[in-house]
């Protein structure tokens, strides 16, 4: 970068910036958001990063899953009851 080429520090803020500007992923848009809106987050790049690193590994875990089963109960094959109390079949039924 030209700041650290001329001896100066690279502020927090540019950091944090750059490193979101380059999440491309939409599967982290959430992230992203919560650390554009928590000006904690903004001004340190080590927090940020780790809170990032965080919250992808625990969202990986939570979107790997495997259904191997899929009951249902009573009846009505999971198609509802019916169509509910005082709506007749085919009939309209409007106000007098």
């Amino acid at each position: 970068m030209d700041l650290e080429r001329y001896g100066e520090a690279i502020p927090e803020s540019k950091k944090v910036r750059d490193l979101l500007a380059g999440i491309k992923d939409g599967n982290v848009l959430v992230d992203k958001l919560a650390v554009q809106a928590s000006p904690l987050f903004l001004n340190d790049f080590t927090l940020t990063t780790n809170f990032l690193a965080t919250e992808l590994d625990t969202g990986t875990k939570r979107s790997i899953r495997n259904i191997s089963q899929v009951e249902t109960r009573g009846g009505y094959q999971g198609r509802g009851q019916g169509r509910g109390r005082g709506q007749g079949r085919g009939q309209f039924q409007g106000r007098g």
